[in-house]
């Protein structure tokens, strides 16, 4: 999707004013939706990450934010995962990035089955919702997964998933002015040929 520079200013703008009405919204966890997130993007940048990473830590859940009416007992909606991907693909996402957003459900799952420790890790919000999104998968749908080339970097974004649920880490403004800058950054070299 080619996009010029004021409609990227746009998506981007509409992307964060998301975060602002619904960021402080909970979902279940003892964090806010935008603290979970933003610990998310933290938690790649530690690791040196790259930017694409680092933003699918930061968009994985912006799927909570959107239209559903499926809700998963208070714990956000149903059917997140494809709900995001869906809507940054339609706002010059690539591909991947939308592969990458769109996965952390279906690593959930992928790592329930494989690992049976994993569980009993999760949080307690993380093991509700697990029985909405289809419970572990069977074997023949992790045998899929094991193929897909993405499959450890889908894996990455959901250990950080798993683990910015930090109550007492705040949200810094500095952090969200950084990936804003991202996101825009991001977008615009997307439109390179």
């Amino acid at each position: 999707m080619n996009l010029k520079k004021e409609e990227i200013s746009h998506s981007v703008e509409e992307i964060f004013g998301l975060y602002e009405k619904y960021g402080n919204e909970d979902y279940g966890e003892n964090v806010t939706q935008l603290m979970h997130m933003t610990q998310c993007a933290n938690l790649a940048i530690e690791e040196g990450a790259s930017d694409e990473m680092v933003l699918a830590a930061f968009l994985h859940d912006i799927g909570h934010f959107l239209e559903n009416e499926t809700s998963m007992d208070g714990y956000g909606r149903q059917d997140h995962d494809r709900l995001g991907g869906e809507y940054l693909l339609s706002h010059g996402f690539s591909e991947r990035m939308v592969k990458l957003v769109s996965s952390h459900v279906r690593v959930k799952r992928y790592l329930t089955f494989k690992d049976k420790t994993y569980y009993d890790e999760l949080s307690e919000a993380s093991r509700i919702t697990l029985g909405f999104q289809g419970g572990p998968m069977n074997a023949e749908e992790a045998a899929a997964f094991e193929e897909d080339p993405d499959k450890d970097d889908c894996i990455k974004i959901r250990f950080w998933d798993d683990l910015g649920k930090d109550e007492n880490i705040p949200v810094d403004q500095e952090d969200l002015h950084r990936l804003k800058k991202m996101i825009t950054v991001h977008l615009l070299s997307d439109q390179l040929p």
